[in-house]
């Protein structure tokens, strides 16, 4: 009898994540085909969603910290432009940012909605519903902004679901653990799963960036069923007898393997929904980004961050216009300017503090650009490929020349050209093969980089070992001891302490790993 509690406690939470025992399709959009340009808009659905409706059963309602966030305008909104008063409410934080921003609510020279929307987006994700209101409307919010204030209502609600699961507390045996499973746990995740499910329907009706938000919310939630099934404790009984234990831990994880792929099917859809908007700074793109490098450690979406590259000099702030450019959320300045200046220098500066504008991998690059602008059209496309794995923005950004004697923007460049022979996108690389292409062991323009007297020598060492590890040939320790070497190079040609740290202690992980290989047996 005891050996057939793991089925059964499986099959009862196989059930509930089925919602009544039929297995629950997908309702958020599919995975992109992994030959798809992330780039290139597909055609939008026709419908238009409108309110929010009902909060579904099961899902808490806001936080009381929301409440900070909803109200009137004050009475005493300052004086000034609409440029200068917006730019001095995204100066500030939290609570009171959303205090002035409410004094633009009734402007005309922002499009219909687009303040209610810039609200919800900074407000803390879990309020979103509560900012933008039951309705989810504005009176003449043209298609993309209609669509954002329902995904965000939406996407709120599926932020607080699945959250905070009932779960039994040790001590307790086999009958009550079952008890519990059956009265208390079991409903609780039907009731979640019903919700997430009845939310994620939203998504495919929505359009461009309303899509991706409601993709991503939907994903993490499947995401956080995953981790809710996994922190399940089991009875003394299992955990103490090993056959019992694995048995159960095996036949989990392979009930959850739908769950896994339907949740990163649907952070693959936001984050190529994000990627079409030029989003590079935002909460729920951090988080699903980290979230699915958890989940897929061989394949790290996250992995081109640690990569070391020479800071950009601050944005200049001295204009409202300049402090606008670096604090709007970049799908908010698509909106309010349709064409931005990416010939602008300062400007385009600025707005990579958000985004890169589309305007920089769309159109045609500028024929004569001066050696600043080139710097930064090439920094911030490298910015766009590190941060969704892409590798078109990389082959743009390859294709820049460095200005001369700017060894920062060679080192960027080299860089580019390796990486544009990576996987196409996000999704061929977390659906693709379980390796990356080998392709992305010829360093050699980054070694040549690394053999100058510049100061991004060091840099180029580091980080030529470091692409090469992402793509190591199997079973090899000899590529492991020269990975140590190379590090080891880096750690004396870097200056500042943490590269130097890092270096070190990479040097010392490539190590490890060949001495591991050479006591392998041989095949």
């Amino acid at each position: 009898m005891l050996r057939r509690l793991a089925p059964v406690a499986l099959a009862l939470f196989s059930l509930a994540c089925g919602a009544g025992g039929v297995a629950v399709p997908p309702q958020t959009a599919s995975a992109p085909p992994v030959d798809s340009e992330p780039g290139v808009a597909r055609p939008e659905p026709e419908a238009k969603a409108s309110g929010l409706g009902d909060l579904p059963a099961g899902v808490p309602p806001p936080p009381g910290s929301c409440e900070a966030f909803r109200g009137p305008p004050p009475k005493d909104c300052s004086s000034g432009s609409f440029e200068e008063r917006l730019a001095a409410a995204l100066a500030q934080k939290d609570a009171a940012r959303d205090l002035a921003l409410r004094c633009l609510e009734s402007t005309t020279e922002a499009p219909p909605g687009w303040v209610r929307a810039l609200r919800a987006d900074l407000s803390p994700r879990e309020c979103g519903d509560l900012v933008i209101g039951s309705e989810a409307s504005a009176p003449g919010a043209a298609r993309e902004l209609a669509d954002a204030l329902v995904a965000l209502g939406v996407g709120a609600r599926l932020s607080r679901s699945v959250q905070n699961p009932p779960l039994p507390q040790a001590p307790f045996d086999k009958p009550q653990f079952l008890k519990h499973f059956k009265e208390v746990l079991s409903p609780w995740i039907v009731a979640q799963a019903k919700a997430v499910d009845g939310m994620s329907q939203m998504g495919p009706r929505l359009s461009g960036y309303a899509r991706g938000v409601v993709a991503i919310e939907a994903g993490l939630a499947d995401l956080r069923f995953v981790d809710v099934a996994r922190r399940v404790e089991l009875p003394d009984e299992m955990k103490n007898d090993p056959e019992i234990r694995e048995t159960y831990l095996v036949a989990l994880e392979q009930a959850l393997e739908p769950r896994v792929g339907r949740g990163r099917d649907a952070a693959l859809v936001g984050l190529g929904e994000f990627s079409k908007q030029g989003i590079t700074t935002d909460a729920r793109l951090s988080l699903v980004r980290s979230r699915l490098s958890e989940l897929y450690a061989g394949r790290r979406l996250d992995a081109l961050d640690a990569l070391l590259l020479p800071p950009l000099p601050p944005p200049d702030e001295s204009t409202p216009a300049l402090k606008i450019a670096a604090r709007l959320p970049a799908f908010y300045a698509l909106r309010l300017a349709g064409s931005p200046a990416v010939e602008d220098a300062p400007m385009l500066r600025a707005r990579l503090e958000q985004g890169v504008p589309p305007a920089l991998w769309l159109g045609a690059p500028p024929a004569s650009p001066s050696p600043e602008l080139a710097r930064l059209t090439q920094r911030g496309l490298f910015q766009l490929g590190q941060v969704y794995f892409w590798a078109e923005p990389f082959a743009r950004a390859a294709a820049i020349p460095a200005p001369p004697q700017d060894s920062a923007a060679a080192l960027v460049a080299s860089l580019a050209k390796v990486l544009a022979r990576g996987p196409r996108n996000a999704a061929a690389m977390m659906l693709g093969a379980p390796t990356l292409p080998a392709e992305l062991r010829d360093v050699s323009a980054l070694d040549a980089l690394a053999q100058t007297k510049t100061p991004v020598a060091g840099f180029a060492e580091l980080d030529a070992a470091y692409i090469r590890g992402l793509a190591p040939p199997a079973n090899d320790p000899t590529f492991w001891k020269e990975q140590a070497a190379r590090y080891r190079r880096a750690e004396k040609k870097l200056e500042a302490k943490p590269a130097k740290m890092k270096a070190a202690e990479l040097a010392r992980a490539a190590a490890d790993t060949e001495k591991e290989l050479r006591r392998q047996p041989a095949p």
